[in-house]
């Protein structure tokens, strides 16, 4: 383990994962290691990770970088590609034979090459978790669903990509490619909803108190009185609240008025 420590962890006092995952290339001459682990807020994982030749010889550390192990790498075994950072995310490609880097901004967490090009998609079974009723908690949600599609797959042709070397390797995110490539299901309307409407500022849905996200699926679901209360709260507090809010906190308790459509 203390062979793959490096910076940014370095000095860091966390619980580290004492995990050590290797992923070899397709004819087994490399290997990306991943270790030191950490999930360091709920849903959120930062990882090291380093490049080896079959002998477990470091070949790249990609100091200072982090990775949440999600990677591919192509068929010739010439280029990976893994994704990286927390707050500056994307996507670093790393050309073994050139020793070269290059990288694109990107929200994407599923790809892999495809006749050396890198093939950015949505699963079909990741729509089908946010099309599912069910909450993780249990149970069904009570709030209008949006219902999605995948897109279609995006082709980036990774050898058309500006290339930079180790030295620029710290400011990766701003040496790279400057257009994000982002890729994200679509939303084709609602999911045919029956259940209860606001009926004033307080009682809420699945067991919570009538919450600021609980407002906004309603004002997007076409509400009427959701949209004019979600208007209200925007206006007074210019557009900073958070989600978990309580609508109550802005407007007190009000009963639903009469009015026309939803």
């Amino acid at each position: 383990m203390q062979t793959y420590l490096r910076p940014p962890y370095l000095g860091i006092n966390a619980n580290f994962s004492n995990e050590v995952n290797l992923n070899t290339s397709p004819n087994k001459t490399h290997a990306i290691v991943i270790s030191h682990c950490w999930t360091y807020k709920r849903g959120a994982k930062a990882c090291l990770f380093h490049l080896v030749d079959n002998n477990e010889n470091i070949i790249e550390d990609f100091t200072p970088l982090t990775t949440n192990a999600k990677l591919s790498w192509s068929e010739d075994n010439s280029m990976i590609a893994i994704c990286v950072g927390e707050a500056h995310r994307g996507i670093l490609i790393y050309h073994i034979e050139e020793k070269a880097f290059s990288f694109f901004k990107s929200n994407s967490y599923t790809f892999k090459f495809d006749n050396n090009q890198l093939k950015l998609y949505i699963s079909d079974k990741f729509v089908e978790q946010l099309n599912s009723s069910q909450l993780l908690g249990g149970g069904e949600s009570e709030l209008p669903r949006v219902k999605y599609v995948r897109p279609d797959d995006i082709t980036v042709d990774v050898r058309q990509l500006k290339k930079f070397n180790k030295s620029e390797l710290e400011n990766y995110f701003d040496v790279g490619e400057a257009n994000p490539i982002y890729i994200d299901p679509l939303e084709r309307g609602f999911w045919p909803f029956n259940g209860r409407l606001p009926q004033n500022t307080t009682q809420g849905y699945n067991g919570r108190d009538f919450e600021m996200y609980q407002l906004e699926t309603f004002a997007k679901f076409g509400d009427s009185q959701s949209i004019e209360w979600l208007f209200e709260i925007k206006e007074k507090t210019k557009n900073e609240y958070s989600k978990w809010d309580k609508v109550s906190d802005y407007l007190g308790h009000r009963e639903r008025r009469n009015i026309e459509g939803y």
